[in-house]
């Protein structure tokens, strides 16, 4: 019951996997050593907690995580560094100095969500040092050519179709946050919500609230190994309203935007990290070459940091 009511949402919401797919030291790190240690999961889960530095357990960019990425840039450009956008990464090459860097320009696609198409105008860029911080099946089409790497065949493990329909409202009675900063759904138990989660936007960061009574909400939709229609704005708010305890009038909604994520989260298997562990052996055998990003390293920021931090390191030495 507890795998099923608490585990089995968590591990859908945040890995979009089940959780018998999902590796512990992934989605964990650092678990099955404290449970060797305490002898028992809830004291090693007692322990997990009590470790993590405060704030650890959710943090965010206020404004929104697009800041960062505008604050690299900057920082990138006063450095003396070049940022190259809108540009498709075609091959990366060893040379005997260091590595060639293939790129065309990229043509805008329909929708933002798209990879867009190159343009056919190439560019051979030279570096002594390379990091690929690519999503994964981007980034082992870049990396399968290079001698001494060895991948094979290997395949990413197939991940969700993820869709997100964010919804300003303006409703008072979600002053109260009835649900606090969201919810989790348990996908065993059926029912009339198809939403497997459901974010208050406005309660999580109180900077997204400008006033009483405004507010965003963020319904998320998609799990691995089932297919994902989309969802209507009319669907999501009455998932919303469902989730939320509250009968949202949809005259309510001020505005409304439906965000996808193609085949994201691969889960991280067991069987994945073990290639993730035999090509970070490899990797480390060729010089000036290193990767990093949520594939190898995990999902989320607790995992994503410490690996780049770790790789930038190893690169540079």
């Amino acid at each position: 019951e507890v795998l099923d009511r608490l585990v089995a949402p968590v591990a859908g919401g945040i890995h979009s996997a089940a959780p018998r797919l999902l590796a512990p030291d992934a989605v964990a790190p650092g678990l099955l050593e404290r449970l060797r240690d305490a002898g028992s999961l809830v004291g090693a889960a007692e322990r997990q907690r009590a470790d993590a530095p405060a704030g650890a357990v959710v943090s965010a960019v206020e404004g929104g995580m697009f800041r960062l990425v505008e604050a690299l840039r900057d920082r990138i450009e006063e450095l003396g560094g070049d940022v190259a956008t809108e540009h498709l990464v075609r091959a990366v090459r060893p040379t005997r100095s260091g590595w060639e860097v293939v790129v065309t320009g990229r043509l805008r696609p329909s929708e933002p969500w798209l990879p867009g198409r190159s343009d056919g105008v190439a560019t051979t860029l030279t570096t002594p040092r390379i990091v690929v911080a690519l999503d994964g099946r981007e980034a082992l089409e870049l990396l399968r050519p290079i001698p001494g790497l060895d991948l094979g065949d290997w395949r990413l493990p197939d991940g969700a179709d993820l869709i997100q329909v964010t919804l300003a409202v303006d409703d008072a009675r979600l002053d109260a946050a009835p649900r606090g900063s969201g919810c989790l759904v348990v996908p065993s138990l059926g029912g009339p919500v198809r939403a497997k989660a459901l974010t208050h936007y406005s309660a999580k960061w109180p900077w997204a609230r400008t006033s009483s009574g405004q507010h965003v909400l963020r319904v998320s939709y998609g799990r691995a190994g089932t297919p994902t229609p989309e969802p209507t704005t009319g669907e999501a708010l009455r998932d919303a309203s469902t989730l939320l305890g509250v009968d949202l009038d949809p005259l309510s909604v001020r505005g409304a935007m439906t965000v996808h994520f193609a085949n994201a989260l691969p889960p991280h298997t067991p069987d994945h990290r073990a290639r993730v562990s035999e090509l970070q052996r490899a990797i480390a055998r060729v010089p000036g070459l290193a990767v990093t990003g949520a594939w190898v390293a995990g999902s989320g920021l607790a995992g994503a940091v410490p690996h780049a931090e770790a790789t930038v390191e190893r690169v540079l030495a």
